[in-house]
C-alpha cells in the first residue's frame, strides 16, 4: 500500500507464477512443459465525496511458455505479454444501499494444454488437439452490482456482459481418434451475459444468534458470434435455496435445495441434460485449544440420491455426479 495522496489510496505490487507439468505414459496428452509468469499490477481508489468512490486497476503479464515437444515435433515455444485494466465506481446511496459499476478490457493468453496438448486426455475422455498458433484472448466488460447489507432484507444483484475476440473453445470435431471423440482448441468471437444474486431475509440476527432464508439464482448465456451457436458446457439456469441456523459458540447449520433447469441449448456435437434437484446439509462447530482455531465439520451431499448429469462435465453422458454421501472433516485455522 502505497502513502495516500490527498483522496487518492492504492496499491502495487508484483506476482510470479511458474508451472511445470508431466503427463505420464498412456495419460500423456501433452509432452512435458513449463510456464514462468512475471505480473505487474497496481488498485488505485479515489473518494470524490461522502458518496461517490473511484476505482481503477491495471496488471501487465508476461507469459514465457515452453514444452519438450513430443518426438515428431521438437521443442517448442511461445512468449505473449498481456495487459488487462479496469475502471468503475462504487456509490453509497444511504446507510444501506450501494450501486458499483465497472469497465474492464482484458486479456489472456493461452495456457500450455490449449497451446501443445496433441494426444488422448483420459481425465475428460476426449483426445485433445492444441494450436501452436493461439493468440490471446480479448474481452471488453460491463457489470453492475446493487447491494444492501441492513435491514430484513439483504443481499446484493449483479448483472454482467463480456464481449470476446478470440475466445479459445474446446471444440468438438466429430471425427475419433484412439476411440475417443476429438477436440480442437480453437478461437471465436463470443458474448456472454447473465447474472446472479443472492437475497437474505432474516429471521434473527443478534451477537449470538443469527437465522436466515437465502436465494440465488444465476443465469449465463453464451454465444458464438461467429455463427449465432450455443457454446460448450455452458451451466443452465438454477436457483439455491438455503435455510441458515448459527447458534455461537455452539455450531452452524445450512440445509439447502438446489434446482437446474434443462439445458437444451447445446454446441454441435453436445448432448442435453435434464433438469435435476440437489439437496445439501451441512454442520459445523468451531473449537478454540490453547489459542488454536479448529472447525468440526459434517457435510451431506445429494440426500435425495439423484441422478445428476452435469452439462459442465465432459463425461456427463458416461457418469453422472455421484449419488448420496457425506463428509466429515477437521480443519485447523492458522
Amino acid at each position: 500500500n502505497h502513502k495516500k495522496i490527498g483522496a487518492l489510496s492504492g496499491l502495487i505490487g508484483a506476482q510470479l507464477q511458474n508451472s511445470r507439468f508431466k503427463a505420464i505414459g498412456d495419460e500423456a496428452f501433452i509432452s512435458p512443459s513449463e510456464s514462468l509468469v512475471p505480473s505487474l499490477f497496481a488498485l488505485e481508489e479515489y473518494q470524490i465525496n461522502d458518496k461517490l468512490k473511484l476505482q481503477a486497476g491495471i496488471r501487465g503479464d508476461y507469459n514465457d511458455l515452453e514444452t519438450q515437444g513430443f518426438p515428431d515435433q521438437g521443442r517448442l515455444g511461445r512468449e505473449i505479454f498481456a495487459t488487462s485494466g479496469s475502471f468503475g465506481f462504487l456509490y453509497e446511496h444511504n446507510k444501506s444501499y450501494s450501486s458499483a459499476l465497472s469497465l474492464a478490457r482484458t486479456e489472456r493468453s493461452p495456457v500450455a494444454t490449449e497451446l501443445f496438448s496433441n494426444g488422448p486426455h483420459i481425465a475428460t475422455g476426449a483426445f485433445e488437439v492444441g494450436d501452436t498458433e493461439l493468440s490471446k484472448e480479448r474481452s471488453m466488460g460491463i457489470d453492475y452490482t446493487l447491494r444492501k447489507i441492513e435491514g430484513d432484507f439483504r443481499g446484493s444483484i449483479s448483472a454482467y456482459y463480456n464481449h470476446f475476440n478470440d475466445y479459445i473453445a474446446l471444440v468438438p470435431t466429430g471425427e475419433i481418434e484412439d476411440d475417443l471423440a476429438v477436440y480442437n482448441f480453437r478461437q471465436v468471437d463470443a458474448d456472454f451475459f447473465g447474472f446472479d444474486s443472492d437475497i437474505q431475509y432474516y429471521l434473527v440476527d443478534t451477537k449470538g444468534e443469527s437465522m436466515f432464508f437465502d436465494v440465488r439464482p444465476d443465469f449465463v448465456y453464451a454465444i458464438n458470434r461467429d455463427d449465432n451457436s450455443a457454446l460448450a458446457r455452458i451451466t443452465p439456469f438454477r436457483t439455491t435455496f438455503g435455510f441458515n441456523y448459527d447458534l455461537k459458540d455452539v455450531f452452524r447449520s445450512r440445509l439447502e435445495y438446489q434446482q437446474v433447469a434443462r439445458q437444451f441449448r447445446n454446441a454441435d456435437e453436445e448432448t442435453e441434460t435434464p433438469s435435476y434437484s440437489l439437496v445439501n446439509l451441512s454442520l459445523s462447530k468451531d473449537i478454540k485449544i490453547n489459542e488454536q482455531d479448529f472447525e468440526i465439520f459434517l457435510r451431506g451431499r445429494n440426500l435425495l440420491n439423484q441422478k445428476i448429469r452435469d452439462h459442465v462435465s465432459f463425461l456427463k453422458d458416461i457418469a453422472p455426479m455421484p449419488g448420496i454421501g457425506a463428509t466429515v472433516g477437521l480443519r485447523v485455522k492458522f
